[in-house]
């Protein structure tokens, strides 16, 4: 293995959100996790980790849900729409309902 190899391979480690996975369980286990940011201050953040990979879940996206699960108790899959970017985002958490192939 060649360091020049490893550097053209390497990817930064970002964490990404839940929405984009097509569908969520809402039965999937999630962790809070404490990190700290650019000015030093610690914040808490929700994650879950879904094929070796780790979602962060806006707690917005906690606020949906629990709205969705309030109007549609048996719900058993989401989908989490984002729209704008930033401080400017805004996620829509939807039941995922799993069309039947005839």
């Amino acid at each position: 293995m060649k360091l020049s190899e490893e550097a053209q391979a390497y990817e930064p480690q970002r964490i990404k959100n839940i929405c984009e996975l097509d569908s969520v369980p809402i039965d999937t286990e999630i962790e809070k996790e404490t990190k700290t940011g650019k000015d030093n201050e610690e914040y808490t953040q929700f994650v879950t980790t879904i094929d070796g990979v780790k979602y962060r879940i806006p707690i917005s996206v906690l606020g949906g849900i629990k709205g969705l699960m309030k109007k549609m108790p048996s719900v058993k899959q989401i989908s989490v729409l984002k729209q704008g970017e930033g401080m400017e985002t805004t996620y829509q958490v939807l039941p995922y309902i799993v069309e039947e192939k005839v």
